[in-house]
């Protein structure tokens, strides 16, 4: 019995050595297996970079759907998600920039002002506001503070699309999260004003602006001129025409374009027809948009025969 015993206890040892020995090498395996995933993964990632360094974004977006179903540790750093989303941006690729947030999100990846920025920059040239509002009221919901260029590209978006309403709250909204706007931010609100009318919240920011020493140019007072012409003010058009040349800022066919426009809306061709006369006098050459829209106006009015 006692033989039996020791036989017991010299067995058992041995079990636990070959059981360790295989554990080592599982681990080893294992670990192994996770440098080999760890590597092909950073391959790839570099891939991506390079590609969009040579704005190759089709193909940086493909390789990075590979990982898509990896675990969230097996995912591409912060900085490649970002850097994608800005080239996304740039080339105005709001689908695959809304892809690519929700991949983030479900990785755990910290989205901020940055990413939105991105986001939103790709919806900048669309005429429809509706992704662009979800986009950054989504930002608010997640206590990230909109930027500069978010504004910028949200008050954009919004004057493409016709949608006064928003241009002001988001332009009012700028101003109470206490963002400082520069002459982009300002020229980008009176474009979007210029497309949806609003020339009182246009003269205010002319006036803002002046005051803090920022000389608006020519594109501004081009968009605030759009402004008047939105709600047929030809006599503001006139009077901002004149205080150009007084700043020494020569308006172009487009002013002049938009002055008429301001006349078209009243019906008053007399005043269009002293605006083409004006143009022709300073060597302006009056653009066909001109001639077509006095044309019309004249037409309207009985005056063409």
């Amino acid at each position: 019995m006692h033989q039996i015993t020791c036989q017991r206890f010299i067995v058992v040892p041995s079990l636990v050595r070959g059981l360790s020995t295989v554990k080592r090498r599982a681990k080893n395996i294992l670990k192994s297996k996770s440098e080999e995933n760890s590597n092909a993964l950073k391959e790839k990632e570099a891939l991506v970079l390079k590609s969009i360094a040579r704005n190759e974004w089709k193909e940086a977006l493909e390789i990075l759907k590979t990982t898509f179903d990896l675990p969230p540790k097996q995912s591409f750093r912060k900085h490649t998600f970002e850097s994608l989303l800005k080239k996304l941006g740039l080339n105005h690729k709001g689908k695959e920039c809304l892809l690519l947030l929700e991949v983030m999100k479900q990785k755990g990846i910290e989205v901020s002002a940055f990413s939105y920025e991105s986001i939103l920059g790709s919806f900048s040239k669309s005429y429809c506001a509706e992704n662009s509002v979800q986009i950054f009221e989504e930002m608010k919901r997640f206590n990230i503070k909109p930027n500069l260029l978010c504004f910028n590209f949200i008050i954009s978006t919004c004057g493409r699309a016709n949608q006064k309403d928003l241009v002001q709250k988001y332009y009012a909204m700028m101003k109470e999260e206490k963002i400082v706007p520069n002459l982009i931010s300002y020229s980008t609100a009176l474009g979007a004003l210029g497309r949806v009318g609003g020339y009182k919240l246009a003269e205010s920011i002319i006036r803002e602006m002046r005051l803090k020493m920022i000389q608006p140019d020519l594109k501004c007072f081009n968009s605030l001129i759009f402004t008047y012409a939105c709600d047929g003010k030809w006599e503001l058009a006139r009077k901002t025409l004149r205080q150009m040349y007084l700043l020494g800022i020569e308006p172009n066919s487009v002013s002049y374009f938009a002055a008429i426009e301001a006349c078209r809306k009243q019906n008053n061709w007399q005043e269009s027809l002293n605006l083409i006369d004006d143009m022709k006098k300073r060597k302006i050459v009056p653009s066909v948009e001109c001639y077509r829209t006095v044309s019309q106006i004249c037409k309207s009015s009985g005056k063409l025969n």
